[in-house]
């Protein structure tokens, strides 16, 4: 385990910049990553959709005789 280092003066501005620039990469990286799992599983709802009307349209012929 690497010993804990205590950073002072730039150095410690210059870490700090570097932690907010990371965090905000990683922030922006889970929005993406929220928005194409939404829109994954809309397309995946609308094709199941398609697939249960589908269906239904071909029991109705059965269900009126």
């Amino acid at each position: 385990m690497r010993p804990l280092v205590i950073v002072y003066g730039a150095g410690r501005l210059e870490a700090r910049q570097k932690l907010d620039q990371i965090t905000l990469s990683v922030s922006n990286k889970c929005e993406l990553l929220e928005n194409a799992e939404m829109t994954a599983v809309r397309t995946v709802m609308l094709e199941e959709h398609a697939r249960f009307c589908f269906f239904v349209e071909c029991l109705q012929p059965l269900m009126v005789r």
